[in-house]
């Protein structure tokens, strides 16, 4: 089975030191910087949805945390109403939600991957529970990777324009990318398909 990265920029997420605020939604510029303007659960850019503010231990078990920096997660509309209040059993005393890995403290890279078609998979149990909790198996996961996959195509063609070279690595890197669109093209038009046969069967 073909394998990519979840993530085609390998990059870490650090939640920064702030001043402490009244209202959790004044830390969302700094959110949107330190999760590198993406969910931080389904990786998806911030310009291609709608944003909200994720609290990792839901409000409703830890009130006190509700303007803690540290629990905050920027996320997009869809991840957060999917996990909404969704938490573990909290032991007292101890507030962590082990239903889902912090995205802060879990090299997502290591626990999900992209298949063939960049629908997001896992090997892990516990990352296999948050594909079903968070509901990462929609297609627009797919078509958010797929922009990636473009972008990063269109800076790699801009490299090698401006340097004029074509090493060995660069031939793989392409290769790679047409492979990654190809599998994606097939999902799309398989998807289109079938909401043109749906449409059909409705008329």
């Amino acid at each position: 089975m073909i394998k990519y990265n979840f993530r085609i920029e390998n990059y870490t997420i650090k939640r920064r030191v702030v001043t402490p605020q009244s209202d959790y939604n004044n830390y969302r510029k700094e959110l949107a910087e330190d999760f590198h303007n993406r969910c931080g659960y389904c990786n998806s850019l911030d310009s291609l949805m709608l944003f909200e503010i994720d609290h990792f231990v839901p409000v409703s078990v830890a009130p006190h945390m509700k303007n803690d920096y540290s629990n905050l997660v920027y996320s997009c509309q869809k991840c957060n109403r999917s996990k909404s209040n969704k938490c573990s059993t909290i032991e007292e005393g101890v507030f962590e939600n082990n239903l889902f890995y912090e995205p802060t403290k879990v090299d997502f890279n290591k626990i999900f991957y992209r298949n063939y078609y960049g629908g997001i998979m896992s090997d892990d149990y516990k990352g296999q529970e948050m594909i079903k909790l968070l509901k990462l198996y929609r297609p627009i996961y797919r078509y958010s990777w797929f922009i990636d996959v473009l972008n990063d195509c269109i800076k790699f063609f801009s490299r090698i324009k401006d340097n004029n070279n074509f090493s060995k690595e660069d031939k793989y890197k392409l290769i790679d990318n047409i492979n990654k669109l190809y599998g994606i093209e097939i999902f799309v038009r398989d998807f289109l398909m079938k909401s043109l046969n749906g449409l059909t069967q409705n008329s």
